[in-house]
């Protein structure tokens, strides 16, 4: 059977999915949902071929549609996080978001916490700096701060930082 064709992401509605009637439902990671081309199955065992125009980017609730109408909906996945917590201080956010940006570490910002993705260099910088956080497995989603592209390229020989 050949794959489905999506080619378009619709935001919902307030308060819904939006027009569309939805039947079929698709979990995806923030890697997943921030690429414009891939292949999944989705809950029912339909597979997409997903290819979006560049920039595109998938978010939770949104809704997949492809050329004849088939619409999944997308929900964001469970990833393991370090939540962070710089409290009321202006000058804590920035210096956290400015050295997290600084090691190329995707981030998302979601009420009074920063999350990026867990792992033992972002814990060790965090513990460094003192800053409160916890470990926790929840989506990464949230507000994104400034161009956060996963593929980031500059010489650093010529004094790129």
């Amino acid at each position: 059977m050949r794959p489905v064709l999506v080619t378009k992401v619709e935001k919902p509605a307030p308060g819904g999915t939006g027009p569309r009637v939805v039947i079929d439902r698709l979990e995806l990671d923030s890697d997943q949902r921030s690429s414009p081309h891939f292949s999944v199955h989705t809950e029912l065992g339909v597979k997409l071929q997903v290819s979006l125009d560049r920039g595109a980017e998938i978010e939770d609730r949104d809704v997949l549609v492809s050329e004849d109408g088939y619409a999944v909906s997308v929900v964001a996945a469970e990833e393991d996080l370090l939540i962070i917590q710089p409290g009321e201080n202006a000058q804590d956010w920035a210096a956290i978001c400015y050295q997290l940006g600084n090691l190329h570490r995707p981030l998302r910002v979601a009420g009074n916490e920063i999350l990026t993705p867990r792992d033992a260099q972002a814990e060790a910088f965090l513990i460094k700096l003192g800053a409160t956080f916890r470990r926790e497995s929840r989506p990464f989603t949230g507000r994104k701060l400034g161009a956060v592209a996963r593929h980031h390229h500059h010489g650093h020989q010529d004094g790129g930082h």
